[in-house]
């Protein structure tokens, strides 16, 4: 049977190296080697940054239905900063979080006023931020299976694709609890929590 196909092939990995070492097939590499694109890190590129920022703000405004339209004064200049480990995708998921969680702090302490959001006293490095805010998505994410599964953790913990013993340890963590039933045995609205 003929084939036309074309392979895009990505990889973190120094290759070469790998090779040297026996860790990757030779006659592969050869193989895919046609076209090499060298994409450096996004510290490598800070001009790129304000571009893609704003791409990704333009992108996912209306998928998260979030009222921001641009990025508030200073928080452009904070991203320029920043080394990004985490490349594009860090960037990309910086920027979610700030349409989709309007209640945190963002990084920077000046003219947030003015822009609808609450000042803070501290300044949060941006891998703080991600992490506060990536807490409060699960934390979200995980009532609403809740409420779809009756708080069957169990189930909910299938369904979030985590083990059992991790979903109960981020339970204990958020303090949820199911309220009690009342004693006229009326039932309580699934998903109340504290």
């Amino acid at each position: 049977m003929k084939v036309d196909v074309r392979i895009l092939a990505a990889t973190n990995r120094n290759l070469e190296k790998a090779l040297a070492k026996g860790e990757f097939r030779s006659d592969l590499y050869f193989r895919l080697n046609v076209i090499q694109l060298q994409i450096p890190p996004l510290r490598q590129r800070r001009e790129d940054i304000p571009l893609l920022a704003n791409h990704f703000l333009k992108k996912y405004r209306e998928c998260y239905s979030s009222p921001r339209h641009t990025f508030p004064k200073g928080l452009i200049e904070e991203f320029i900063e920043h080394e990004w480990p985490g490349n594009v995708r860090e960037l990309e998921n910086v920027v979610k979080r700030y349409l989709i969680l309007g209640d945190i702090d963002l990084p920077f302490t000046r003219d947030t006023a003015e822009n609808g959001l609450t000042a803070s006293a501290n300044v949060f490095h941006l891998r703080t931020l991600g992490m506060r805010a990536a807490d409060q998505a699960e934390r979200e994410i995980a009532l609403r299976v809740l409420d779809q599964t009756g708080w069957n953790q169990k189930e909910c913990a299938k369904r979030l694709h985590i083990s059992y013993k991790a979903f109960r340890n981020r339970f204990k963590r958020w303090g949820l609890r199911r309220d009690p039933m009342p004693s006229n045995d009326e039932p309580v609205a699934v998903g109340q929590f504290y």
